[in-house]
């Protein structure tokens, strides 16, 4: 086990020692899209196993590699499905999306854009459609943000962003008046984890 600390620097010299040091067969259980990014070309070289990353970064599934074996759903289909929930199941048309643009965490946010973007049109035909995309990077404040989007006017929101930085934003949200029992806020399956009720407390109700 090491642990790379959400860092691609740390992760490439703690792959690189489980690899060439330590003589390790595979790389299991990966956690963290940066570091997966920094050590694939690295893996794929080496050709040992690499299975089940804790990510859904398109690099992962395209092109196809012999030795990578990912688990979870890529962040492309993700982005469509959230596209498909909010039409077919919450009812509703009109999108706004935070999307973090933090360095390792813009790639999700590519990705999920680059899904959502595909089904958008796949539905526009029935009133879909996008109002607005605003971008943070952590550590920024999230209350301008708040703002912009309640300016969109949207029906639902998509919050594409991780931890503090996801925090952040749905607190501002709220705070900025937006009824979220009206207007639902939609993250990645990857924020599924009951530390987050601990991280955001009441800000972290109503939140799919």
């Amino acid at each position: 086990f090491e642990d790379d600390q959400f860092n691609a620097a740390k992760s490439v010299a703690a792959v690189k020692k489980l690899v060439n040091n330590e003589k390790v067969f595979a790389i299991v259980g990966a956690v963290g899209t940066p570091g997966i990014i920094a050590n694939l070309d690295f893996i794929k070289k080496k050709g040992i196993p690499f299975v089940y990353q804790g990510s859904g970064v398109h690099n992962l599934y395209t092109p196809p590699k012999r030795n990578v074996f990912p688990v979870q759903p890529s962040y492309i289909f993700e982005g469509r499905l959230y596209v498909k929930f909010i039409y077919e199941h919450l009812k509703k048309k009109k999108i706004a999306v935070v999307y973090e643009t933090t360095a390792g965490i813009s790639e999700i946010s590519e990705s999920t854009l680059k899904g959502m973007n595909q089904y958008v049109r796949r539905y526009r035909r029935k009133g879909v459609k996008i109002v607005g995309k605003v971008g943070i990077s952590r550590g920024a404040s999230a209350a301008p943000v708040a703002s912009r989007i309640k300016a969109m006017k949207p029906d639902v929101i998509v919050i594409v962003a991780l931890g503090a930085t996801l925090i952040q934003v749905t607190k501002a949200i709220k705070e900025a008046g937006i009824n979220t029992n009206r207007t639902p806020m939609i993250t990645s399956y990857v924020n599924g984890s009951p530390a987050m009720f601990s991280l955001g407390g009441k800000y972290w109700n109503n939140i799919y």
